[in-house]
């Protein structure tokens, strides 16, 4: 059952709990850039607890809360991977925990000492934010992984190898937006318009970490899209209104490694010189 919060800052609250505030937030946002339909879709359907999101959130306790580790993550040892009756029996047992293999758990280990070397300096961790979305006129939520005096850090896993490959998945996943959807909970319960950072900690050898920050030209190209979306969102509830992709015919164009050389050949038919 969905919870109804006040607007304002919430700190030490579980996940779980989380999870269950009545408000938009950015993973559900996102996809009414793909369609209003999937966006309904995306809401109205609890998203599977992949093994990926188990491991993030695993290594975000073990960086920004490793007092908390123990409690939150659990070793499933008995199987090599997460099938069978055995596998069924410990997840219904440990529900609610981050269950890793042994291999997850040795993956976030060396993943967690590389990024714990960074100082975030004094601030807190994983601090929700509900606020009325002046654009909206909805509740919306958003969840901090560090909230400090002068700015705030978001933690992000990656496959890529490269700052300049991270980059290409930052605008992909439209990160910028996500950012932006953060400061503006930020400002909106705290009247603070904080900068971002990032530290992306890669999920393969040998488990390099990075930090970025995220200009103000970064942020402002994120906060038009969520402007964007807001509004969009909007339209569809007061129309009660959530239309797919197939509302208009679409044209087909062509990726640029598709569309011919349009410079002149000039070609010898029959001795004749012909041009194209």
């Amino acid at each position: 059952m969905k919870v109804v919060l006040n607007p304002g800052v919430y700190e030490n609250m579980h996940f779980s709990e989380y999870l269950m505030i009545d408000a938009v937030n950015f993973s559900s946002l996102k996809h009414i850039d793909i369609s209003p339909l999937k966006y309904q879709y995306e809401k109205n359907n609890a998203q599977e607890d992949k093994s990926f999101f188990q491991l993030g959130r695993a290594v975000h306790t073990a960086i920004l809360e490793p007092e908390k580790l123990a409690e939150e993550v659990i070793v499933y040892d008995l199987t090599k991977t997460k099938r069978g009756a055995k596998w069924e029996e410990f997840k219904e047992l440990n529900a609610g925990k981050n269950i890793l293999t042994v291999a997850e758990y040795e993956q976030m280990k060396e993943m967690s000492k590389v990024a714990g070397k960074y100082n975030l300096g004094k601030g807190k961790s994983e601090v929700t934010m509900v606020w009325m979305d002046p654009i909206l006129e909805k509740l919306c939520k958003c969840r901090i992984d560090w909230l400090g005096e002068k700015f705030f850090t978001d933690l992000k896993t990656t496959a890529s190898d490269t700052v300049q490959k991270f980059n290409s998945d930052f605008a992909k996943y439209k990160y910028h937006a996500q950012m932006a959807f953060y400061q503006r909970g930020i400002f909106k319960t705290t009247g603070e318009l904080l900068p971002c950072n990032l530290i992306v900690s890669q999920k393969n050898s040998p488990y390099d970490c990075f930090r970025m920050n995220v200009g103000e030209e970064v942020i402002r190209q994120g906060t038009i899209l969520i402007e964007e979306m807001l509004n969009r969102l909007k339209n569809c509830c007061e129309s009660n209104n959530f239309f797919g992709l197939g509302e208009k015919i679409h044209e087909v164009i062509l990726p640029s490694w598709a569309v011919a050389d349009e410079d002149e050949v000039e070609l010898i038919i029959g001795g004749e010189k012909v041009t194209f």
